[in-house]
């Protein structure tokens, strides 16, 4: 995949991660078995096919990708619907096979297949397979088709590649056994009695979760190929690439001064340049049947076909909408009848890269200020989020699932402008600052202390989904308090809140301003600082114990009276008893 950043143990394919299951799985697993030296015989195959006398040669490049709003990995679910029988991506095979259209494939259906493991539906491991055997040129974009031009643009083509797929792993997929082997049927006709020499058949190794360099394995397909999103590389982004190793690079014609050529030498970089007209009327295909004229878009597309045909320098290329796998069945029914024609000869874009190119330059303007200053802030943004990082509990899996979640954010089809483009940027720094401010310290009210040693109270709120480790300090700013212990460590689970009482100790009364922080690893700075305004009333605990003494001997006092008098009552009553007896007598 250009620009991958993802590491692996070895190159050694994945041959039994998936364990036991169907015989569409079974094909999964041969096909990761395929050998590396695929791409070099696909090539020099295609390359060895001359153009028939009377034909011009064709490259139709289609994009394999998931629809935009799909989620950053695929589940099993969605990964049924789409592979299943008149599913999206089924389809956008069955217009492919049998002819020699150009296949631009999206890292992230390979990645989210087999991710599943043994889970993997029937489906999506025989949609995989299939797509192996198809002879068809291939090459795969950048993770979720995202567009590389403005990360390009500001040398930060590091941003522009996954970081790893681990965080997604998950273990139990990759660790069921084989069956065992079936028990040998005992010969009748044997005549020995003797029993059979015990032999231990030895356990099987558990499979090993996949690396991420098996997780994108395609040794199919044309390696280096980077194709950006239309109208928005330049002339620096070009360089960029250039030096990170790009060996071609895909444009459009209206972005390059020779309009005819297919393939160029711009800067000393190898270019692609497929029919910007041809372009547009394509994807009218796909969108709908009628062009701006009343003619058929199918009508109109052909004949503006034989035209640049006839003036064509070298192969033409023209490539299909990016935008969401868009009218499958049109596309379909146009490859097949170009297919069908005698006068034209589809063929890979390898064959356009194996023709000598024609020295030319890039048309288009660089990035406006704003874009540019977008990118720029963006890669600070990133930078802050790699920090930020280190106070979840897995710092690297927390930043391979964000930089994904960055790319997808680029969908080539979803930013095919320089406003697109932009907005895109400022989309991600949004989303940038919104992972700073997820852990915080929560806005409360002010303080009233009675009493000389107490805790202030400060409560931490964590709105990620993983769980955060942060430190909790005060500073009061004037001399009135005094905070008798150092920082306190706390940890706050996904999508919850913490109080942290920080121990302190009245000096005099008085109102006094405390500053709250939270410090992440190596003293970090975590989210906004918040002042608490604490008021002092130390005397009142005094106060309140006079108080209370006093009422307990007031009360007291009371019900000593209460018990005297009554004993007093008792008394006369018993004398005048006694006296009336007496007088009775």
């Amino acid at each position: 995949m250009p620009g991958s950043n993802v590491t692996g143990g070895t190159s050694v394919p994945w041959t039994a991660s998936l364990g036991r299951g169907s015989a569409a799985v079974a094909a999964l697993v041969a096909l990761l078995a395929a050998p590396l030296s695929a791409t070099a015989a696909v090539s020099a195959d295609t390359a060895a096919l001359a153009p028939a006398a009377g034909t011009s040669e064709l490259v139709v490049v289609v994009p394999l990708i998931a629809p935009a709003e799909a989620p950053t990995l695929l589940d099993a679910a969605l990964l049924e619907e789409y592979t299943a029988p008149d599913g999206m991506l089924t389809e956008r095979l069955d217009a492919v096979d049998g002819t020699g259209a150009t296949l631009a494939i999206d890292p992230r259906i390979l990645v989210s297949i087999r991710l599943l493991g043994s889970t993997v539906p029937d489906t999506a491991a025989a949609w995989l397979a299939r797509l192996a055997s198809l002879p068809n040129d291939s090459f795969l974009l950048r993770f979720a088709d995202a567009d590389v031009s403005g990360f390009a643009a500001v040398d930060a083509l590091e941003l522009a590649a996954p970081l790893s797929f681990q965080f997604a792993v998950d273990a139990a997929r990759f660790n069921e056994l084989p069956e065992p082997p079936a028990e040998a049927t005992p010969d009748p006709s044997a005549t020995s009695t003797a029993p059979p020499a015990p032999t231990e058949t030895p356990a099987p190794e558990p499979a090993l979760p996949p690396s991420d360099e098996q997780l994108l394995f395609w040794p199919h397909g044309i390696d280096g190929l980077e194709w950006p999103a239309r109208g928005n590389l330049a002339g620096t982004g070009l360089a960029a690439l250039d030096v990170a190793g790009t060996a071609a690079v895909l444009l459009d014609s209206a972005s390059v001064d020779d309009a005819a050529a297919s393939h160029l030498s711009i800067d000393g970089v190898s270019v692609l340049a497929s029919n910007s007209d041809l372009d547009d009327l394509l994807e009218a295909v796909e969108i709908g049947p009628f062009s701006a004229s009343g003619t058929t878009s199918r009508e109109a597309f052909l004949a503006a076909l034989d035209d640049r045909l006839a003036t064509s320098v070298g192969p033409l290329i023209v490539t299909a909408s990016r935008d969401e796998n868009t009218g499958t069945t049109r596309l379909a029914s146009l490859l097949d009848e170009l297919e069908r024609r005698a006068d034209v000869d589809l063929v890979g874009i390898s064959t356009a890269m194996q023709t000598a190119p024609s020295t030319g330059s890039l048309s288009t303007e660089p990035l406006g200020d704003a874009a540019l200053r977008a990118f720029e802030e963006l890669v600070s943004a990133e930078a802050a989020v790699s920090e930020f990082a280190e106070i979840v509990a897995e710092p690297e899996d927390f930043r391979a699932d964000h930089r994904l979640d960055l790319l997808s954010t680029f969908t080539a089809g979803t930013v095919e402008d320089r406003v697109g483009i932009t907005v895109a940027a400022g989309t991600a720094i949004e989303n940038a600052e919104s992972i700073l401010a997820a852990v915080q310290i929560a806005e409360g009210s002010d303080l009233l202390i009675l009493s000389n040693s107490t805790g202030l109270p400060v409560s931490v709120s964590n709105a990620l989904d993983v769980a955060v480790t942060v430190t909790v300090s005060g500073r009061p700013l004037r001399p009135l308090l005094r905070l008798t212990g150092g920082p306190v460590e706390v940890t706050i689970g996904p999508g919850s809140s913490h109080t942290v009482y920080l121990p302190a100790e009245a000096v005099t009364n008085g109102q006094v301003s405390v500053l709250v922080q939270l410090r992440g690893a190596g003293g970090l700075p975590v989210g906004t600082d918040r002042v608490i305004q604490v008021d002092l009333q130390a005397q009142w605990e005094t106060v309140g114990t006079i108080i209370l003494i006093g009422l307990a001997v007031v009360f007291g006092a009371g019900i000593i009276h209460n018990i005297l008098r009554r004993r007093l009552q008792a008394r006369a009553a018993d004398s005048a008893a006694d006296d009336e007896t007496s007088s009775d007598d």
